[in-house]
């Protein structure tokens, strides 16, 4: 493209200085013809009409015609010299005819017809010879003669015109040179020593022309070569606030995270700070229910005690009646005795559970306040996010706009200035963010393992409850049996019961198994991993889960090959247990959804 341009240029310049040449050329050709050579042909013309019809009288005259001749060629045949037989003294003379003439072979001579020469100057010849000039010129520049104060006598034997050289074609003779360019003939080496000389100022114009570009072509190169490094520089401090900027999203991500876990445990805590209360307003209820029956029992048993005194007074009752009424005595005080039993077994459950709910509110404060400080810390993030934002957008538009190296060097150096600000602004908020992080974990992990206890806790309180309505309502029995301390695991024995449970991760699967042989005495709990960590088949599945009563599928971690194993198993009905499709995750969730429907065998047992 560069080299393009420097051809194109020389053949400009070239254009230029030929044309320049050109016109140089005619103007001097110009000059010279119709300048110079006309003046100097004035003069011969002027000193001719002083000296020439003398001569040109006395040879006629005496008819020594090659003297004539050769006088008239004594110019060489520069310019023409023709004698006529015109006898007139008028201009005009159209009867006369051209007796002699000058010889030339000039390219450029041409010699007028005889009716023509009245455009050319001309002296008359007399005889006697004429000795006094009748016309001249002025001077060297006149363009015609102007007559002399003088005359001459005598009859007049001719005229004698002078005929200026005809100039060559300008055009012609300038091509015949530029054919060949090397000839200093005539014309030719004028033309030849103005357009060498035209030609070397025009070269040493190209080439100051050429040096002056290219010494400014380096100088725009190291210029955009210094523009890209600053861009490139720049480039890299703006990816550098946008790497703090994703930073400082997935902080304020994290910290969002942390801030719903809480939330999440905050509503936890408060949905069992509501259950714990209204869990102990119905065992303040039953302790209630259990009072008066005691007391109806109590004044029942005495009525009774005093029916079999008064049986034994009166001597009117059977033995079998007295037995009867003993064996009634003695149910009554047993029954007083299960009723005070359970009593004091509901005051110590809302003990317990007022102890649990005494735990869970400073928790949930402690949740409350630390929501409110993530909360500030997010703020504070997100505003320092958007800054960051803006400020990257500010360098971007100015690396785009920036005209030159000045004005980069100097969005540089503000992009430099405020990395180094943003970066020391992230490390702080990454500090107090993994300090506030611990501590939130540690705090969470202890949260879970809490909730988790008392969530089982709930869930025994409200099937005990659920049992102790059903059966007291059957018939009078100790209900003492149907309760348990909450602090310890419920006595429920579906050792007779078998479990598959299919998916799930290894330490989940372990982690359910023991909570779940803990609370219900299972012997039997067939496990079926993913096909992730072990090849599974229709045979090996359908063998493994065969006799099941419950088949737990954990849909969220089992798998699509195995997923439709069971599908195919159920649809051809190969499986004998009810399938149930377990949509949460984790330890707790998937043992208490398990534990539902243990909990509705354990109740049907129960019932039956």
């Amino acid at each position: 493209m560069r080299r393009t341009k420097v051809i194109g240029r020389f053949l400009f310049i070239s254009s230029v200085v030929f044309g320049l040449s050109t016109i140089a050329n005619w103007n001097e050709w110009n000059q010279y013809w119709n300048g110079t050579l006309r003046r100097v042909q004035t003069v011969d013309f002027n000193m001719l009409s002083h000296t020439l019809p003398a001569k040109l009288s006395s040879v006629l005259a005496n008819r020594n015609y090659q003297e004539l001749q050769q006088t008239l060629d004594s110019n060489y045949g520069l310019f023409g010299m023709i004698v006529t037989d015109c006898k007139k003294v008028e201009s005009l003379c159209q009867e006369q005819k051209i007796i002699f003439a000058s010889n030339g072979r000039k390219d450029w001579k041409i010699l007028p017809a005889s009716d023509n020469l009245s455009n050319h100057p001309f002296d008359l010849l007399r005889t006697p010879s004429p000795l006094i000039a009748e016309k001249s010129y002025e001077n060297p520049s006149s363009k015609e003669q102007t007559l002399t104060k003088g005359s001459n006598e005598g009859i007049i034997i001719g005229r004698v015109y002078y005929v200026r050289g005809v100039a060559p074609d300008f055009t012609s003779d300038y091509i015949s040179w530029l054919r060949n360019v090397w000839s200093t003939k005539g014309s030719h080496g004028f033309y030849a020593l103005k357009t060498g000389s035209l030609i070397g100022i025009g070269l040493a114009v190209w080439l100051s022309i050429e040096f002056l570009l290219y010494k400014k072509h380096i100088e725009r190169q190291q210029s955009i070569q210094e523009q890209k490094r600053l861009q490139e520089e720049l480039s890299i401090e703006i990816n550098r606030n946008s790497e703090l900027l994703t930073h400082q999203e997935s902080l304020i991500n994290q910290q969002e995270k942390s801030r719903n876990d809480l939330e999440h445990s905050r509503k936890t805590y408060q949905q069992q700070v509501e259950e714990l209360s209204t869990k102990i307003a119905q065992l303040t209820s039953s302790q209630s229910q259990q009072q008066s029956t005691l007391q109806a029992i109590t004044q029942l048993l005495i009525i009774r005690q005093d029916e079999l005194n008064a049986a034994h007074t009166s001597g009117n009752f059977t033995q079998e009646q007295l037995l009867h009424k003993e064996n009634e005595i003695a149910q009554l005080q047993q029954q007083m005795d299960g009723l005070e039993h359970q009593k004091q077994g509901i005051i110590s459950q809302r003990s317990v559970l007022q102890r649990n709910l005494d735990t869970i509110r400073p928790r949930l404060d402690d949740a409350n306040r630390q929501i409110q400080n993530l909360e500030s810390q997010i703020n504070a993030l997100s505003f320092e996010r958007d800054r960051s934002l803006r400020e990257v957008d500010d360098l971007k538009k100015k690396l785009a706009t920036a005209p030159d190296v000045t004005g980069l060097t100097l969005v540089l150096k503000a992009a430099q200035l405020e990395t180094a600000r943003t970066k020391e602004l992230h490390e702080e908020n990454m500090q107090i963010f993994e300090s506030l992080y611990k501590e939130l974990e540690e705090e969470n992990l202890n949260l879970k393992s809490e909730q988790d206890d008392l969530q089982l806790e709930v869930w025994n309180l409200e099937e005990q409850l659920k049992l102790f309505k059903g059966t007291s309502n059957q018939a009078e029995i100790p209900i003492t049996e149907l309760f348990t301390c909450p602090s310890v695991k419920p006595i429920i024995d579906l050792s007779s019961i078998s479990i598959a449970l299919v998916g799930g991760g290894e330490d989940t699967r372990r982690n359910i198994i023991q909570r779940l042989s803990q609370s219900y005495y299972l012997k039997e709990i067939r496990e079926v991993p993913p096909t992730s960590e072990k090849y599974a088949n229709t045979n090996s599945v359908r063998e493994t889960i065969r006799g099941c009563h419950i088949i737990a599928v954990v849909t969220k971690y089992t798998g699509h090959n195995l997923t439709n194993i069971i599908s195919n198993l159920e649809a051809r009905g190969n499986l004998e247990g009810e399938i149930i499709y377990l949509n949460t995750r984790g330890v707790s969730g998937i043992s208490r959804d398990i534990s539902i429907h243990l909990d509705k065998l354990n109740i049907q047992h129960n019932l039956n």
